[in-house]
């Protein structure tokens, strides 16, 4: 709380994409600067982080961990938020192409199982997760993206690529329909994707999507290049209008 006292979801209208403490303009409020609509960076860094730094979970799923960021300013993709609909664009944005890059030097230096290497992301990391899973099907054991969005129309790319996907029914800045449609297409593809949708939590899902008890199980439990076989114990949200289908492993 003292070294990141916001909230990550906290909107600061008055400090939109403040910068850094170090650069011109930059204040010890924001040590690492905040995003496009005023979040803490370094809050949400490492309200992400806290999943991986429990000793408990350390022990039982040891693995390397990477948060890339991006600048301030800057977004993982170029497809807008509100849409219903864009198309993946021919090339990777800038920042995600450094992101590549690292996932390709990161097992030369350290002793990584490529079969087993993971991506999740929240909101435009959520959508940073579908970018690069459709760039690279063949390269991920699974994806979890959370209050993201991507093009739906690529997804028999992934329908065979276990997805777990998690949104809130009243998201205000990503629409809840970006996610049923991207699970409903991978559905039509022949995919079996996980999806849970909460209700009530705005475009703050990812706090409760990654305290789901199944969530490093289920994704630990995935190897590149073979179906999802894990059976879900936890109950899909219960308080979700009957046509928005939360699912857990079955199509609706």
């Amino acid at each position: 709380d003292v070294l990141a006292p916001h909230s990550p979801v906290e909107q600061y209208r008055d400090a939109l994409l403040a910068p850094p403490i170090w650069a011109a303009g930059g204040h010890v409020n924001h040590i690492l600067g905040t995003d496009d609509i005023g979040r803490d960076i370094l809050s949400r860094l490492i309200h992400g982080a806290r999943l991986f730094v429990a000793p408990s979970l350390r022990e039982r799923f040891p693995c390397y961990v990477v948060f890339p960021q991006c600048a301030a300013g800057r977004r993982w993709i170029t497809m807008a938020r509100g849409v219903d609909h864009e198309p993946l664009s021919p090339q990777p944005a800038f920042y995600m192409s450094l992101a590549i890059k690292l996932l390709d030097a990161l097992p030369r230096l350290h002793a990584i199982d490529t079969n087993r290497v993971y991506i999740t992301g929240l909101s435009s990391g959520g959508a940073a997760v579908w970018d690069i899973a459709m760039r690279f099907p063949n390269r991920f054991a699974a994806a979890a993206p959370i209050c993201g969005y991507g093009d739906e129309k690529l997804a028999s790319r992934i329908a065979k690529m276990p997805t777990w996907t998690f949104h809130s029914s009243d998201d205000g800045v990503v629409p809840v329909s970006r996610a049923r449609t991207m699970v409903a297409s991978l559905i039509k593809a022949g995919g079996h994707p996980k999806y849970f949708e909460y209700s009530g939590l705005g475009h703050g899902c990812y706090g409760p999507a990654y305290r789901e008890p199944e969530f490093l199980p289920w994704m630990f439990a995935q190897r590149r290049g073979a179906l999802d076989t894990y059976k879900l114990k936890t109950p899909a949200p219960q308080s979700v209008p009957a046509k928005s289908a939360a699912t857990t492993d079955a199509p609706p």
